[in-house]
């Protein structure tokens, strides 16, 4: 695996669950359990970081095994939720840019949680 020890070593000193995972050409972070603060609910949910993404996509994305329900407008416009097979499993995003990838692990990831809350 090709994302630097360092970053994973920094997000595993929070989340010590976290782990690489590859599908093709693309390298995710699995966070087995995430717990998802969601207005007053909390979800606990296996997620999918991708660190990084080709040209002209999102720099960065968060999938989830199940849709929010409760976010059909994230930021003020339409979540556009859709979900994607990766690992031959099916994994639920949204439509949230403008989180860079070259931000720490742990920062990618509070800056994509924000967006649910």
């Amino acid at each position: 695996m090709s994302l630097e020890a360092a970053r994973m070593a920094a997000l595993q000193a929070v989340y010590p669950d976290a782990r690489l995972m590859a599908d093709g050409t693309k390298e995710f972070v699995i966070l087995p359990a995430l717990h998802i603060q969601v207005g007053e609910r909390e979800y606990v949910l296996d997620a999918l970081l991708l660190p990084s993404s080709e040209p002209g996509g999102y720099p960065t994305r968060l999938y989830l095994t199940q849709q929010i329900a409760e976010r059909q407008t994230i930021g003020g416009k339409a979540g556009n939720w859709t979900c994607e097979s990766i690992a031959g499993k099916a994994w639920y995003t949204w439509s949230w840019t403008g989180v860079p990838s070259s931000l720490p692990l742990m920062d990618m990831l509070l800056a994509h949680l924000r967006a649910l809350r």
